[in-house]
């Protein structure tokens, strides 16, 4: 849904325009679920660029953060944590600039 939409927009944003006849194919595989998938999926995403030497402008950092019991605050949360009640806020970075490429809150 949102997925396909954030990774293409990801990719446009941070990879740098060298040689406009490459493509680049990202498949992310998920070996266990254990809540952070999205976030776990982004970061691993950029890491797999940086690690083939793929250049980009700047890279993309993603966590989950909550509140359990209405005040204690948690980040990067597991599956039961998310699925307390609490709301979740998802927020997609970037690293030198600042700015965020995706945010999405949860109640």
């Amino acid at each position: 849904m949102f997925t396909l939409k954030f990774y293409k927009y990801y990719l446009l944003y941070i990879l740098l325009k060298h040689d406009i006849f490459t493509s680049y194919i990202l498949i992310v595989l998920k070996l266990q679920a254990d809540g952070g998938n999205y976030c776990a999926c982004v970061n691993a995403s950029t890491l797999a660029l940086i690690d083939a030497g793929i250049p980009i402008k700047e890279y993309v950092c993603a966590c989950t953060a909550s509140l359990a019991n209405g005040d204690v605050p948690l980040i990067d949360i597991t599956h039961l944590e998310e699925t307390t009640g609490g709301p979740n806020l998802t927020v997609a970075a970037l690293s030198t600039s600042g700015n965020s490429l995706f945010v999405l809150y949860e109640k």
